[in-house]
């Protein structure tokens, strides 16, 4: 039996890769499958998923009760691009017996050549199906703020946006588009004059579902609807993900390249899967061929000034500087 679980702080995306991946790493073992830490699911409210699969209720009591191995995704921490990177861990094959496995489990190859089970994994709830419509030649812009502007580097540069914007208009039959986001002053600030979708997580997913053409930024939010898709939508995404336009052009992390998508470099060029995969498979195999650090994100960070405020005047200092400088703070 395989479990994994879901913790406090995740957001929808990593929380819906870590339940589909590990839920297909345990159909692929051919043994059974449990989700731990259901009540903190953030897309309850309009998403369907299965958080035990062939498991007794014996054995659920076990993997809650008893000692079970402890299985942690391997990540590798490039100093370089001040990173934490993984791909796609092939011991995941090995696994026997009862174990939860930690990590963040982004990689297609997780099911194993058959992307389709996604469908089966993950359901739009009937009444959200069509709770947002996005017209046939309407982009979606998926515009991510928030915590990244802490983290300088996973925002992306107003220039990745101007040319995805030019790409998409020379290519499609796009005219208008409209922005969902989460951080509603970030994207205003830098958008102006575009129509930012003021809803809720699910309105945002479901506008992703229905859009025939996406723009996204490097966030695991809009991967399961931009895939679940029925249009089989037009996609662009950054290229090199996680630190788009480095100079040492290597893929933070492997794990986030992705099939049918078209990955946009700093020039503006558009690259197709197949374009990206030698660069792609280059990074993964410099990563395993030198000596890494492995180990826990906590266990890296140093505690800084932001850490030693109480957390009162941290969130009223956050506020007021979100609301100040929107395109600094988040």
């Amino acid at each position: 039996m395989i479990a994994t679980e879901l913790y406090d702080g995740q957001g929808l995306g990593n929380q819906l890769w870590v339940y589909a991946a590990v839920r297909s790493i345990a159909e692929q073992l051919g043994v059974g499958f449990v989700l731990k830490g259901y009540e903190r699911f953030k897309g309850r409210e309009f998403l369907e998923i299965d958080p035990v699969v062939n498991v007794t209720v014996k054995e659920q009591q076990c993997i809650n009760e008893c000692a079970v191995g402890q299985f942690y995704e391997t990540q590798y921490y490039d100093g370089d691009l001040k990173y934490f990177s993984s791909g796609f861990d092939e011991r995941v094959n090995q696994l026997r017996g009862h174990v939860q496995l930690e990590g963040l489990f982004q990689s297609e190859r997780y099911f194993f050549g058959n992307l389709e089970k996604i469908n089966r994994y993950i359901r739009l709830k009937q009444d959200w199906l069509t709770k947002v419509t996005v017209p046939d030649d309407t982009c979606i812009l998926n515009v991510r703020g928030g915590e990244y502007k802490r983290h300088k580097n996973l925002i992306l540069p107003m220039n990745y946006w101007k040319q995805a914007i030019k790409n998409m208009s020379d290519n499609t039959e796009t005219t208008k588009y409209l922005i969902v986001t989460d951080d509603t002053k970030y994207a205003r600030a830098i958008f102006p004059n575009y129509e930012i979708l003021s809803g809720d997580i699910g309105e945002c997913y479901s506008a992703l579902y229905n859009a025939k053409n996406l723009i996204l930024s490097n966030s695991s939010f809009a991967y399961f609807p931009a895939k679940i898709n029925p249009h089989t939508p037009y996609v662009i995404a950054p290229m090199y993900w996680a630190r788009y336009g480095n100079k040492l052009k290597r893929w933070a992390s492997p794990a986030n390249l992705y099939t049918s998508w078209l990955w946009q470099d700093e020039m503006g060029t558009l690259h197709t899967y197949n374009d990206c995969t030698n660069e792609c498979d280059a990074t993964e195999r410099y990563y395993q061929s030198r000596y890494f650090v492995r180990s826990s994100h906590d266990q890296l960070l140093k505690k800084g000034f932001r850490q030693l405020m109480p957390i009162t005047v941290r969130n009223y200092t956050k506020r007021f500087l979100s609301m100040a400088f929107p395109t600094k703070f988040g």
